[in-house]
């Protein structure tokens, strides 16, 4: 079933799914949310210009409203309508700039946090209610870069009922919310399955892409409004997104680097990784040396961003072009996915076409996560299920179907290991078997009787000897044990318990039963290695086989006479 699974179809699905959905939830314009009135309000404010006088707001999206900066500093107003009523709340969404908000001259709100070596504020929604005595009066909004640059980005305001702003940050965060933990459970997942078969794969694929996993979906996590305004501008929560972000292209850049076969490719892996290493060295050096915030160095970090997604897409696109064919097709159209939705996003963070900076490239990385994610537990499928195969076939091998002793393969198995190990301080010790009479069982009795007769002397030797180790049949009717820690005392009484076992045998079937053996113990003043070991106790076996042979015919010629004396 795994096999069969459609890959570009399950991606084409995702694709379609999550476009339309996350486009039901960035509509913007004045528009009902969620059921409830939020009101983008930006470009109904006025900006003051370079004479000091305010004049209206021309040219803004709602991604973000770029203006020069004057002296570092740039300001808005917004008249507040005598309709309004009590209740109402206007919420202000800074990035890179502190912010003084009053009404008239009245200071409602001032932050201006440059903690931690950040030139610039900690980014934050600034929400105030409107208050019954603020009707008719004009908001002034002041935003401070601290001279970091020549522009000041507005990026939103929203005006509506106080609660309904904030429900409005929960449920738009919560695709992103959703997003972000199921990749970062993903990545969990792809981590264990990374622990769990480490010891039988020498690569290290599944770990860098579920740690890639994991960043990427705190990184969707980070960004969300709901976030942004429970962490209050705390300026551990800035870094963290910084360092985020500084992360983001290096385990994804070794996942590439491990399934690429050409080593020119290879090596263009390998520049790419040591100058996204080097970009965060660098950019937490500038910053809390004081130079050089993380802000201001943003450009590098993208750069390196798109050197990671852009080598395998280029790789791919030659690919194609060159007729090669590819087994995962879904695989490679998801990486081409995720490639083109992160190389958006980027350039979306300077060309500010929408609010959210990474609006298309979460999707594309849950796409390309599932499908590896796919993909490997395929993987390990066929891996438990030909294991399993594996070991039935071994066990068929390893066992004779017939008398379940073990087969002379294994017997082979064990004597190849132990003649490649230095037994000279061990007593091992080799016993042979032979089943007498088996050809005479075989003709006298049939073969089902013949048959029954290997098992029961195969059990009586197993019950016997089974302390020892395990029985090996060698021959048609010949067995062997092997014994790695012989103890004289202990053998004695394992063939006085074989010798008993036959005679109750015996007398239960009415039918005559013999066991021969012979024993050798390793010493390495005669023997080479075990296979003379073995040797000496076949010798022995058939000598106790012949003397059995010869005793036993004597038994019977005596026994003849003795009845034919009578019958006189």
């Amino acid at each position: 079933m795994l096999k069969k699974i459609n890959y570009s179809l399950i991606i084409t699905l995702f694709v379609t799914i999550f476009t339309v959905a996350y486009a039901s939830f960035t509509t913007t314009g004045k528009v009902h949310k969620f059921g409830k009135e939020i009101v983008p309000i930006v470009a109904d404010m006025e900006i003051m210009n370079k004479d000091g006088e305010y004049v209206p707001v021309e040219g803004y999206e709602k991604a973000s409203y770029n203006v020069k900066a004057m002296d570092g500093k740039a300001y808005f107003r917004y008249k507040l309508a005598d309709e309004y009523k009590p209740g109402m709340a206007i919420a202000i969404r800074n990035t890179e700039a502190a912010v003084k908000i009053s009404i008239e001259d009245k200071k409602i709100i001032k932050y201006a946090d440059y903690s931690f070596k950040f030139k610039s504020s900690i980014g934050r929604y600034n929400i105030f209610d409107i208050e019954k005595q603020y009707l008719g009066k004009y908001v002034y909004i002041e935003f401070d870069n601290n001279g970091t640059s020549d522009d000041i980005s507005f990026n939103e305001a929203y005006l509506g009922q106080s609660e309904d702003i904030l429900e409005y940050f929960g449920k738009s965060s919560m695709l992103r919310v959703v997003c972000g933990i199921w990749l970062v459970g993903l990545g969990l997942f792809l981590i264990l399955i990374w622990i769990a078969v480490k010891l039988k794969q020498q690569d290290n694929e599944i770990l860098y892409i579920g740690s890639f996993s994991i960043i990427m979906g705190l990184w969707a996590v980070s960004g969300c409004p709901l976030i942004v305004y429970l962490m209050n501008g705390n300026p551990l929560y800035r870094i963290f997104v910084f360092e985020l972000l500084l992360l983001i292209a290096i385990p994804i850049t070794f996942f590439n680097r491990a399934i690429e076969i050409s080593r020119k490719v290879k090596k263009a892996y390998d520049i790419a990784i040591i100058i996204m290493l080097i970009n965060v060295v660098a950019a937490n050096a500038l910053h809390f040396a004081g130079i050089k915030d993380f802000n201001e160095t943003l450009g590098m970090t993208f750069i390196s961003m798109i050197l990671a997604f852009l080598i395998p897409v280029i790789c791919f696109l030659g690919r194609v072009l060159m007729g090669i064919r590819f087994k995962e097709e879904g695989m490679h159209f998801a990486k081409i996915i995720l490639a083109t939705t992160v190389i958006i996003d980027i350039l979306n963070y300077f060309a500010k076409w929408y609010s959210d900076d990474s609006m298309y490239s979460r999707w594309g990385l849950m796409i390309y996560i599932t499908a590896i994610a796919i993909e490997h537990i395929r993987a390990l499928y066929e891996i438990v299920y030909n294991g399993q195969k594996a070991q039935m076939f071994k066990e068929i091998a390893h066992q004779d179907m017939l008398t379940k002793a073990n087969s002379r393969t294994a017997y082979a198995e064990v004597m190849e290991d132990m003649a490649n190990k230095d037994l000279e301080d061990k007593k091992v010790a080799i016993v042979a078997f032979d089943v007498n009479d088996l050809k005479v069982m075989n003709d006298t009795y049939g073969h089902d009787e013949g048959d029954r007769y290997l098992k029961d002397c195969v059990r009586i030797i197993t019950d016997s000897f089974g302390s020892f180790g395990e029985c090996y049949r060698t021959g048609g009717d010949e067995f062997a044990l092997i014994i790695s820690n012989f103890n004289d005392s202990r053998f004695e009484d394992s063939i006085l318990r074989m010798q008993r076992a036959v005679v109750e045998c015996q007398e239960a079937t009415n039918k005559p039963m013999s066991i021969s053996y012979g024993y050798a113990i390793y010493e390495h003043n005669i023997d080479k290695n075990i296979y003379d070991t073995a040797k000496r106790a076949d010798e022995l076996m058939y000598k106790a086989k012949r003397e059995g042979k010869l005793k036993r015919k004597q038994e019977q010629e005596k026994a003849l006479k003795q009845e034919q004396e009578k019958g006189q």
